[in-house]
């Protein structure tokens, strides 16, 4: 089912005040008609007879060359310069499909990067524990133990320092996206971890980070097919950290 055009100036045009109100009311819904079955403009006679309840209503709009006469019917004067075909309508429906059917594929695709993306800053967070656990064992260290006596034990694995902490789950899950991202932050991005640790706790900015790369729009699904995976995107500010922590906690 496709639907008419009625332009602006039909309220006041010759042909409208030739035809009379009774007529253009008939004239409406024999194009709505048309546009219901998709007949490009044509309606047969006894339909529009039907519509318009006397002969003479028809008649007037023949007259006013708001009808022609045509093969058993009549047909809307230049309804195809000023409607669509029943071949563009159909064409404008397949593309829709196509459109939401590819639509659906980039949806799947942004979970499957944005699950793996959780999957690798998970598997690093883990690994580094590890590695740091490990070579505490490996290598022990002579110190005091609480007795005060010379002996030798393991200290606690050193954990990075939170800004490291927090530009790892970043870079982290940048690079699972198939980003080229630096082992160290610039300058600018370097600010932007100092300046949020000083409110927020390591924890939420690795959190809001997180949420970031799992977003569809962050990924590209906006009006402007746009990806924003910039840091300043997930932590620039403090609206933006808890946007983020809200919609990591609506998906658990």
């Amino acid at each position: 089912m496709g639907y008419g055009r009625i332009c602006g100036t039909l309220v006041n045009h010759p042909k409208t005040r030739k035809a009379g109100n009774e007529a253009m009311g008939a004239w409406v819904r024999m194009l709505s008609w048309c546009c219901e079955y998709m007949t490009d403009g044509f309606i047969p006679e006894d339909m529009a007879i039907e519509i318009a309840g006397r002969q003479e209503v028809v008649e007037r709009l023949v007259e006013a060359s708001l009808l022609e006469s045509f093969d058993g019917g009549f047909i809307f004067h230049d309804y195809k310069h000023h409607n669509l075909t029943k071949a563009q309508w159909e064409e404008k429906r397949a593309q829709r499909v196509t459109a939401g059917k590819n639509s659906a594929a980039a949806r799947s695709r942004s979970t499957t990067r944005s699950t793996d993306a959780q999957a690798v800053v998970e598997q690093s967070q883990s690994q580094s524990q590890s590695q740091s656990q490990s070579q505490s064992q490996d290598s022990p260290s002579e110190n005091l133990s609480p007795d005060g006596d010379l002996t030798l034990f393991n200290p606690e694995p050193a954990k990075p320092p939170p800004a490291s902490q927090v530009w790892q789950t970043y870079a982290t899950g940048r690079r699972a996206l198939g980003a080229r991202v630096r082992d160290r932050p610039t300058a600018a991005q370097a600010r932007i971890i100092a300046t949020r640790l000083k409110d927020w706790n390591v924890e939420d900015l690795q959190l809001a980070i997180v949420a970031m790369l799992r977003n569809p729009f962050n990924l590209g699904q906006n009006d402007r097919n746009t990806v924003y995976l910039d840091l300043e995107h997930a932590i620039g500010n403090d609206a933006k950290i808890q946007r983020h922590i809200d919609n990591a906690r609506k998906r658990q």
